[in-house]
């Protein structure tokens, strides 16, 4: 074989590995249920708030504590135009699950998993904190 072709049998090999892999994530996501939107998120003062879609339109939903010029986008929220709704005066609830979605509880009622609830007042004090079993 002339010397000529390795370079581009290592750049074959290297496109056909990088597909398969793209391939596999593809599949898994699917798997699991995973869509674009499960990928979108911002995150305001370290907390991690979702994106909801509905009807194909995007929204951000913001507890009266946050500031707009604080949000801090995900990658793929960013290619996407986001309504950002803002409560006034109300206290925000946040419910993490060792999985990072409540997907699965809320399609099952029977399913269990360990999480922590965050209740912080409109001014974003904390007022309770504790964990879930």
């Amino acid at each position: 074989m002339k010397r000529g072709f390795l370079p581009w049998i290592k750049l074959i090999v290297l496109v056909i590995c990088l597909s398969a892999i793209v391939l596999l994530t593809v599949k898994n996501n699917r798997r699991l249920g995973l869509d674009e939107s499960s990928f979108m998120y911002a995150r305001v003062d370290g907390i991690k708030i979702n994106v909801h879609e509905s009807d194909g339109k995007y929204y951000l939903f913001l507890p009266a504590f946050a500031n707009e010029e604080d949000i801090e986008y995900s990658a793929e929220t960013k290619k996407h135009e986001i309504t950002v709704l803002k409560s006034e005066n109300l206290p925000g609830i946040f419910v993490t699950t060792r999985s990072g979605s409540l997907d699965k509880v809320l399609f099952d009622k029977e399913y269990r998993e360990r999480g922590q609830i965050t209740v912080m007042d409109s001014d974003g004090n904390v007022d309770t904190c504790m964990g879930l079993d």
